[in-house]
């Protein structure tokens, strides 16, 4: 009897559950959770922030892991000890042994049996889901900073780090710590709040240090808790001192 595929619910199949098209894919998502459990590893420990964009939101400091990439390793794990006790019968004796290499080997040998099981379309769909959110997680676009205008008019948001920045506009071309420097220098008379400031000098001076700085005293807050940004480079310039 030819029924259809139950992952892709597209290709029709006679003796088992999943097309052959389905498992070669599976293969592939089995073949790389090892590298991407690795790249989730990275993410949980660093201490870096990342943005999707100039007009992003950051964080006063740096989160001490990330909570996506915890959450989809323990995840993995959940998943694929499911599907290793459901395919071999919860049988310890049948089971491999409980590293991500081990089992996505053992997954790997069992691919013919997973074809041929009834819950084997679930599989191939939830272990292809686990792998392109785990690819999302790692994959996050670098960090952006607003360095100035553009003479055409244009924003200008640099790659955090980066030296030299053109224009997507115009295509003109800028050095970034020259723009950065050039912003401060007309900012100098502004009154800003301490996020304010962090953000004008690219986070070089955290808002958690203007604070500090107007509990000891070196900086003062106007009425409505602005300080004077010429003041704050002055601190910043005799800290660097």
């Amino acid at each position: 009897m030819t029924t259809l595929c139950t992952c892709c619910n597209t290709r029709p199949v006679t003796d088992t559950f999943v097309c052959t098209d389905c498992i070669d894919t599976l293969h592939g998502h089995l073949a790389s959770i090892d590298a991407l459990a690795k790249e989730l590893e990275v993410e949980l420990t660093r201490r870096s922030r990342k943005t999707s964009g100039p007009h992003a939101r950051s964080f006063d400091t740096p989160l001490p892991y990330n909570r996506a990439a915890s959450l989809l390793l323990d995840e993995l794990w959940a998943m694929l000890t499911a599907v290793i006790r459901e395919l071999s019968l919860d049988d310890p004796t049948r089971q491999p042994e409980a590293t991500l290499p081990a089992m996505t080997a053992w997954l790997i040998a069992a691919e013919p049996t997973i074809a041929i099981r009834e819950g084997g379309g679930r599989v191939c769909i939830d272990v292809g889901g686990w792998c392109a959110r785990a690819t999302r997680v790692i994959d996050t676009p670098p960090e952006k900073i607003y360095i100035g205008p553009c003479e055409c008019g244009a924003p200008l948001y640099a790659t955090r780090g980066a030296t030299i920045h053109r224009c997507p506009t115009c295509h003109a071309t800028y050095d970034v710590a020259e723009c950065i420097e050039a912003r401060e220098r007309f900012a100098s008379d502004y009154r800003l709040t301490a996020r304010e400031i962090e953000t004008v000098t690219a986070g070089r001076v955290r808002a958690k240090r203007v604070d500090k700085w107007c509990e000891r005293g070196h900086l003062q807050r106007d009425g409505s808790g602005r300080i004077r940004f010429g003041d704050v480079l002055a601190c910043e310039a005799r800290r660097a001192a």
